[in-house]
C-alpha cells in the first residue's frame, strides 16, 4: 500500500492502543500512549588535550526527555625509570559511571572532563594523577553528581620493591559504577630481572600505554595512553640513560538523548 498521508496530530492505530504511533502537531513521532523512548542523538564531550581538564555546561536538545550518560575520569601518568634498569610503575585508569536520567535534566548541567596525568621525567618521582570527570548537578532540579574518579600516578624510585601498586579510580552516582584498571608496581634492579611487558591500567574504553623495556634503548620510554581514561606506561632506564613515563589519557563524557 502506497501514497498514505497521515496529517500532523494524527495516529497510526487507535490512540488508546499503547503500541500505536502518534504524530504531534509539529510532526514528531512518538508512541500514542507516551510509552517508550526513541533515540534522539548522541553528544560527545572530550578534553581539549590529553592532560588538560575541560569544563562546560550541558543543555539538552529540544524535546529530549531522558539522558543516558557515560562519564569517565582521566588516567594516571606513568612513572619514569631510575638508574640500573629500574622501571617506573604504570598509571592506573579512571573509573566510569553510567546513569539513566529522566528528571532534573531541563536546566543547565555543569560537567568536567578530567585530564590525564603527566608522565614522570628524569630520576624523580614526578608523574601526576589524572583528574575526576563529572556530570551534574543541574540548575533546575539537582540530581546526584555523576563522577568518574581519576586514575592514580605510577610510582618511581630505587630498589626492587614490587609493592607500590596504583589502584584504579572509583565511580559514584551512576546506576552502574565501574572502577578503573589498576597499575602495576615499579620494579627491576638489573638487566637480569627484566620484567615482561606491562601496560597502563585499562579503562572502560580500552587499554593503557605500554611500559618501556631494556631490550632496545629506543623503547625505554613509556607510551602515552590512547584510550579515554587509560593509564600511561612506565619508563625503564637503560644503563645511565634516563627514561620518561607516558601520559595518561583524558576522560570523556558521552550523552545519548531520548525522546518519549
Amino acid at each position: 500500500m502506497t501514497g498514505i498521508v497521515i496529517p500532523d496530530g494524527g495516529n497510526i492505530g487507535s490512540a488508546s492502543d499503547p503500541d500505536a504511533i502518534a504524530i504531534s502537531s509539529s510532526g514528531i513521532v512518538t508512541m500514542a500512549s507516551g510509552n517508550g523512548y526513541r533515540f534522539g542523538g548522541m553528544r560527545v564531550f572530550t578534553a581539549s588535550g590529553s592532560t588538560t581538564t575541560t569544563t562546560g555546561t550541558f543543555t539538552k536538545s529540544a524535546n529530549v526527555t531522558a539522558l543516558y550518560v557515560i562519564v569517565t575520569g582521566g588516567g594516571g601518568g606513568g612513572a619514569s625509570g631510575w638508574d640500573n634498569y629500574n622501571s617506573g610503575g604504570v598509571g592506573s585508569a579512571g573509573a566510569t559511571a553510567i546513569k539513566w536520567l529522566t528528571t532534573g535534566i531541563d536546566g543547565n548541567i555543569a560537567y568536567q572532563i578530567g585530564g590525564g596525568g603527566a608522565g614522570g621525567t628524569g630520576e624523580a618521582d614526578t608523574a601526576t594523577d589524572g583528574t575526576d570527570s563529572f556530570f551534574g548537578p543541574s540548575s533546575n532540579s539537582p540530581f546526584t553528581r555523576i563522577i568518574g574518579g581519576k586514575g592514580l600516578r605510577g610510582i618511581s624510585g630505587t630498589g626492587t620493591t614490587t609493592t607500590k601498586y596504583t589502584f584504579g579510580g572509583d565511580a559514584t552516582g551512576g546506576d552502574i559504577n565501574i572502577s578503573g584498571g589498576d597499575g602495576s608496581s615499579m620494579g627491576g634492579g638489573s638487566h637480569n630481572d627484566e620484567p615482561g611487558f606491562a601496560f597502563g591500567g585499562a579503562s572502560y574504553w580500552g587499554g593503557g600505554g605500554m611500559a618501556g623495556t631494556t631490550v632496545n634503548t629506543n623503547l625505554k620510554d613509556g607510551s602515552n595512553a590512547k584510550a579515554y581514561g587509560a593509564g600511561g606506561g612506565g619508563g625503564r632506564d637503560h644503563t645511565t640513560t634516563n627514561s620518561t613515563g607516558g601520559n595518561g589519557m583524558a576522560g570523556i563524557i558521552v550523552v545519548y538523548e531520548y525522546i518519549s
